[in-house]
């Protein structure tokens, strides 16, 4: 039963130091941490550690969503103070946690997003968020993550679960519209800490970048709906998309360079069947012009990633482009954006979940971007079309889905086409110094035996 009329006190009773909130954790528990700007802050993280290495806290689990918070256990010399005495994993490697995947230290979590909420109610009974200061009515704002908290809480009460919830305080965080609002009775700690929002920096795209995001452009027509996912590659897709107007967004995150799309009249979200007129994602992280554009802005919302990364609603939207980023495929179309053998780099996100919806949108299509090759640290020069992906490596779009794959050196349409006639359209975009054994594997693979 919420209690609005005595939220002050409310407040004030359940407010906690870092330190005094890390000693309410109990032995077995098991929590899970909200994604970019939503993360626990490095005092609070150090804190946790530091009891477990102490000993004082005991079989402990803690998953982590998209870090983008460093703390000093994340480096690698700090690792055999706390392995073997936590459990410690991760949805989505990023800068800041990949030398721990490395050392094979930290280990991976396989989901998408649309799941995320019944891992999360199901397994863990500890969830840190991060909220705006409450408003005159004991309102706080969950900002740049949504995402599965709204889910997670529904489950927990719907189970009669004990758990805890943790809300780190922030005034610098936005205000955002959509499934974002919790009545501070509904949490059990606040911590207030005013930090600086993580600055996600637009970074100027590669030539090669470039080229890839010409090619896309030429696949976006006047009023469909998009996808894009984080990297260089989507920045240079923003760059080229000047001559198409009111396409709307469904996204997992927020498109950077959504403000500029939006005053330019690119992105208007006028012709979406649902959500008409808002762009909607469950996650936003990027640059303060960004992190402004979102503050009591109603026409950019979050809401959970149970609706917007479900397929069935992803399908529903016609002419969905869904965009994302691919690092190596096969000549088949079998496909990773994660993983190379079994070092995880990324994770699988969303893009499985929109590339499916995608393919069975309407006049809709997936487009997966990769630079053709790509130079190791010794120097060489490596494909990133191959006959197999390497063992161990882990799918994340299978063969079955893929519509097209862009590459610096063209568009390669994989519909309609059998294994032998993928092989050629993706041969025709692969690097040339790699097209001959390509070819010769092709012939190997795919054509009859002759003796």
């Amino acid at each position: 039963m919420l209690s609005y009329s005595n939220w002050k006190d409310t407040y004030k009773s359940r407010l906690r130091t870092f330190e005094e909130a890390v000693n309410e954790l109990k032995d077995g528990d098991s929590m899970t941490t909200t994604s970019g700007v939503g993360g626990p802050s490095a005092p609070f993280m150090e804190l946790l550690f530091d009891r477990v290495i102490s000993g004082d806290l005991k079989d402990f689990t803690l998953t982590d969503g998209v870090c983008i918070k460093p703390h000093k256990y994340h480096k690698p010399e700090n690792v055999s103070k706390w392995f073997g005495k936590i459990n410690w994993r991760t949805t989505y490697f990023t800068a800041v946690n990949i030398a721990l995947s490395k050392m094979r230290a930290m280990d991976y979590m396989p989901m998408c997003g649309a799941d995320a909420w019944w891992r999360t109610a199901y397994g863990a009974n500890v969830l840190y968020i991060s909220v705006t200061p409450p408003n005159e009515l004991g309102f706080v704002n969950t900002s740049c993550a949504s995402f599965s908290t709204p889910d997670v809480v529904a489950e927990w009460n719907r189970m009669g679960k004990d758990h805890l919830i943790i809300a780190e305080v922030n005034e610098n965080l936005p205000w955002v519209f959509g499934d974002t609002m919790y009545h501070v009775s509904e949490i059990d700690i606040f911590i207030e800490h005013n930090s600086p929002l993580a600055q996600m920096t637009r970074a100027e795209p590669t030539e090669i970048e470039s080229a890839i995001g010409g090619y896309v452009a030429s696949l976006i027509n006047d009023r469909d709906t998009i996808q894009m996912g984080w990297g260089g590659v989507s920045e240079a897709v923003i760059s080229n998309l000047q001559n198409v107007r009111d396409l709307g967004v469904v996204s997992e995150v927020i498109p950077a360079g959504l403000p500029r799309l939006c005053e330019e009249g690119i992105i208007t979200n006028k012709y979406k069947p649902f959500y008409t007129g808002k762009t909607v994602a469950g996650l936003c992280t990027g640059n303060q012009e960004l992190y402004d554009f979102m503050n009591m802005n109603p026409t950019a919302i979050l809401t959970r990633c149970k609706e917007t990364n479900d397929i069935g609603f992803i399908a529903k939207h016609p002419n969905m482009k869904a965009i994302n980023t691919t690092a190596m495929i096969d000549l088949t179309g079998v496909s990773t954006a994660e993983g190379n053998g079994h070092f995880e780099f990324s994770g699988c996100g969303g893009q499985l979940e929109f590339v499916v919806g995608s393919h069975y949108s309407p006049g809709g299509a997936s487009i997966n971007l990769l630079p053709s090759s790509r130079v190791n640290k010794n120097g060489e020069r490596l494909s990133n079309i191959l006959p197999e992906l390497p063992a161990g490596t882990p799918v994340t779009i299978p063969r079955t889905v893929h519509d097209f794959i862009v590459t610096e050196y063209g568009i390669a349409d994989l519909r309609l086409k059998d294994r032998r006639q993928r092989a050629e359209e993706l041969i025709s975009v692969a690097h040339p110094d790699f097209r001959g054994e390509l070819r010769k594997a092709a012939f190997t693979n795919f054509y009859p035996v002759t003796k």
